[in-house]
């Protein structure tokens, strides 16, 4: 590639800077993950996490997610999970309590991983 010039690959954008240099920006990754929540992401928030974040119902049943919206929740603390490791380290104690959740989450989480995405 020449200097300056950028290549797509799975939303990760690499920036040719000077020879032999290269520049991976994951801005569009992290977007990506905002864009295919199936809810309009609203606000901003300072933390990832709010105060309840570890706060787990014992008896959840009533309020487990369907099959569709839960594998969503799997798939998206996945992604949150890539990018609390290379780029959004604040992130990584939210997401790993949400790793925790992705078998049987509940509204309680999808509301939290919510909140992670503001």
């Amino acid at each position: 590639r020449l200097p300056g010039t950028t290549a797509r690959i799975i939303r990760n954008v690499p920036r040719f800077q000077r020879k032999g240099e290269v520049r991976v920006s994951m801005e569009r990754f992290l977007i990506g993950i905002i864009e295919d929540f199936p809810e309009e992401v609203k606000g901003l928030v300072i933390t990832p996490a709010s105060d309840h974040m570890f706060t787990v119902r014992e008896d959840n049943k009533d309020i487990l997610l369907e099959e569709s919206r839960a594998r969503f929740f799997h798939h998206s603390v996945a992604q949150l999970l890539f990018s609390s490791m290379r780029c959004r380290k604040d992130t990584q104690t939210a997401v790993a309590f949400l790793t925790t959740r992705v078998r049987n989450p509940d509204e309680d989480d999808w509301k939290k991983l919510y909140r992670l995405l503001q």
